[in-house]
């Protein structure tokens, strides 16, 4: 397994476990977290990722960034080249992502 600099891999593994590239990972069981998240949050982030895999395989991606005037949040349908499509209200986001 890969590990993205700035990643945390959640498991059961030893803290300090060396990764194939020679990087050190940080392993966190997940039950040992206080304030772990509950099983159906956990259901509705995998729904979540799912939309996101679907919406990626029809070669879009959500962009979110605050517009720096207003301090509001800005929803950007994007091609997976970084192109704008469209903007978006934070609430079709949701949708969106929610089904």
């Amino acid at each position: 397994m890969s590990l993205r600099p700035g990643t945390v891999r959640l498991d059961t593994a030893s803290a300090g476990a060396e990764t194939r590239d020679g990087s050190t990972s940080t392993a966190v069981g997940a039950h040992g977290i206080e304030g772990c998240p509950p099983p159906e949050v956990r259901a509705q982030v995998a729904a979540a990722a799912e939309r996101a895999a679907a919406m990626a395989a029809q070669g879009r991606e959500l962009h979110f960034a605050t517009d720096p005037v207003s301090g509001r949040l800005v929803v950007q349908v994007r091609d997976l080249a970084g192109g704008v499509v469209r903007t978006i209200k934070p609430s079709e986001a949701l949708d969106l992502m929610t089904g």
